[in-house]
């Protein structure tokens, strides 16, 4: 989809063209506004995007170098942010047309870190309606190679027109829209970034997801995003994610396969998929089966995601517009008990407790995206993972693995301990750097 010969060149490549002098961060401006301009998709990906914007980023940026001052970490970098993130005079309307005109006085947190290290601010992208959905509006425009997009940001990074992206996440859902453009996603730990700017439809789930081409990439933009943004905690040391991803781990890591409760019901392309990866971890992978109460686990999340959207969605629904869609959900709310979200708040520790035990015998958890659509019926209700991961607050990675009979990818999730991102990136390398040379040993 785009020719050039920036397209497609992953953020580490790039910011390494850039420190040495070999790119100028103007050059790539007008690469990226060119490469957008020439996709015709590309209007139904972004909610916002102005050329001139681009462009007046990447001239201000090479001033900047001109001086010999230092340069951030993300120096000219193009990235795209979902407009579920607020960015200081650029529109961001939430997916929904009752915020049309929404205008921010004040960058989101992590938008405030992307502009500090240098980075580019390609446009705002396309999301579901107030972030309640997977899929974005019906007649968007479609993801790369005609596949149905489930991110905007997702499916810039995948066609090449941005080499990162961020957008916020309610119950891993970026996780899949990751998966279904065969880039990789990422989300922290619980409490690792600041959410502060970003809309949060529910916030016990909600999360910021980071998408690129590769582990490494999505190392450095964690660490840019990284800081200090609450006056009353202590500031935390840098989290040097990119640099322990990128290191070798002390032994070959141990993976504990797990697979979710309808697994039996999965599209058989997926299971093949999965069948495979065993086969080639061998002793580096055991097969570990969950106790019984973590088949409640995408009931408890729902449970606690309708409580908390009757909050997020009361203005919404007073004032009129909502989608069809979306006022079904406003009715679902109405329904959850105060009683039944109590008792479901209960749960993610002791989760986390069951999950924490079965880490303390590997380094981390494999386990499918989704278990997709059957052969022969509609893809089974609530079978993945992707909510458990953020009801229990714990990071996981998406790399792009497989792929099914009609090319689509498929993924493979990482998850580990809360806190424990750079061991998990580590390990995610690994497996990245083990699907590409499976015959080589570590």
């Amino acid at each position: 989809m785009a020719s050039d010969r920036l397209a497609g060149l992953g953020a580490g490549l790039l910011g390494e063209r850039i420190a040495d002098g070999a790119l100028r961060s103007a050059e790539l401006a007008a690469s990226v506004v060119k490469r957008v301009a020439a996709c015709g998709d590309a209007a139904g990906w972004f909610a916002w995007h102005d050329a001139a914007y681009v462009l007046r980023q990447g001239e201000v940026l090479d001033r900047y170098r001109s001086t010999g001052r230092a340069i951030g970490p993300l120096h000219g970098l193009p990235v795209a942010v979902g407009d579920l993130v607020d960015t200081r005079g650029i529109p961001t309307g939430l997916g929904t047309t009752l915020e049309t005109g929404r205008v921010p006085e004040r960058d989101a947190f992590v938008v405030e870190r992307l502009r500090a290290a240098g980075a580019v601010l390609v446009g705002k992208t396309v999301v579901a309606e107030l972030g309640t959905a997977p899929a974005v509006h019906t007649g968007r425009g479609t993801g790369p190679e005609g596949r149905p997009i489930r991110s905007g940001a997702a499916a810039a990074v995948a066609a090449g027109l941005v080499p990162l992206a961020i957008e916020a996440d309610t119950g891993g859902l970026m996780i899949q829209a990751a998966e279904a453009a065969g880039v990789v996603g990422y989300i922290p730990s619980c409490g690792t970034l600041s959410r502060r700017g970003c809309f949060a439809p529910s916030p016990t789930l909600s999360g910021i997801a980071l998408m690129g081409h590769s582990v490494a990439d999505v190392a450095l933009l964690g660490d840019a995003l990284h800081g200090h943004d609450d006056p009353e905690r202590e500031p935390a040391p840098p989290p040097r994610l990119r640099a322990t991803a990128l290191s070798a781990p002390p032994a070959p890591p141990i993976f504990a396969l797990v697979l979710p409760p309808v697994w039996n019901e999965a599209a058989g392309d997926r299971q093949g998929a999965f069948e495979e990866l065993a086969a080639l971890l061998g002793d580096r992978g055991f097969a570990a089966e969950l106790p019984p109460p973590f088949a409640d686990a995408a009931a408890i999340a729902e449970t606690i995601r309708l409580a908390e959207l009757s909050k997020t969605l009361a203005p919404y629904a007073r004032r009129g517009g909502l989608s069809d869609g979306l006022r079904a959900t406003v009715v679902a709310v109405d329904a959850i008990l105060a009683r039944d979200y109590l008792a479901a708040l209960d749960w993610p520790a002791v989760l986390r407790a069951g999950l924490e035990a079965l880490l303390a015998r590997c380094d981390a958890i494999i386990a499918p995206v989704a278990p997709g659509r059957r052969d022969d019926g509609p893809s089974p209700d609530g079978g993945g993972f992707d909510s458990l991961w953020s009801l229990c607050a714990m990071p996981s990675i998406t790399l792009p693995a497989f792929e099914d009979r009609d090319g689509n990818p498929i993924g493979l999730q990482l998850v580990a301990r809360r806190g424990d991102d750079a061991r998990l990136l580590r390990n995610a390398h690994w497996i990245e750097h083990f699907l590409a040379h499976p015959q080589r040993e570590e």
